[in-house]
């Protein structure tokens, strides 16, 4: 079977109370670049992750479902942002229900914790929608959590990584020496500067 050609690279879900984690991850996917170095060890890697589909819910119900089921089509990921808010949203569980039963593209969830807890016994605690919760131990989805050891930026790199289908830990290095690059190129700058 010939394999389909995404137009998004991934597809964000998420309510109203999470549209700032939404609009961040957006912009922090939408601008990130494929180090050079990596390529050269996977060169089967795209130069970015454009682009990625997120949504305002600003236009009418009834045409936002049929504009819905189009980009889930259309994306390779689905990134459900997850929090006590989310696991409650009927929008959210129907976005996983079409992406994971509809189009048979369950092993392409990422669920990107930023509040509450996977599978809780506490209702109120609860992030993961309906369709994500104690599956099989087969089917279990592992979140990535923005509490985690290496915070949101990592969180960030977790889910590029995933996305890339490479190790994390060999993504956030080259993002940590990238990192420290910058800020060595910065003080250069700023003592250069200083001495003229």
């Amino acid at each position: 079977m010939e394999e389909l050609i995404y137009h998004y690279k991934a597809f964000i879900s998420h309510t109203e109370c999470d549209s700032d984690w939404a609009k961040k991850l957006h912009n922090k996917l939408n601008h990130y670049s494929i180090p050079t170095k990596l390529k050269k060890t996977h060169p089967d890697l795209p130069k970015n992750l454009r682009p990625v589909f997120w949504y305002k819910r600003d236009i009418s119900e009834l045409h936002l479902k049929k504009v819905i089921r189009k980009e889930l089509y259309n994306s390779e990921y689905l990134i459900v942002i997850c929090s006590p808010e989310s696991a409650q949203s009927e929008w959210v569980n129907e976005e996983v229900r079409i992406f994971k039963e509809d189009f048979g593209r369950g092993d392409r969830i990422i669920p990107f914790i930023v509040d509450g807890t996977a599978n809780s016994n506490n209702h109120n605690d609860e992030c993961f929608p309906k369709l994500l919760r104690n599956l099989p131990i087969d089917d279990q989805i592992r979140g990535i959590d923005v509490r985690g050891e290496d915070g949101a930026e990592g969180a960030y790199i977790n889910v590029i990584a995933t996305m890339l289908r490479i190790r994390y830990d060999e993504l956030y290095q080259r993002h940590l020496r990238e990192k420290i690059k910058k800020i060595y190129s910065w003080i250069a700058i700023f003592i250069l500067a200083s001495i003229m």
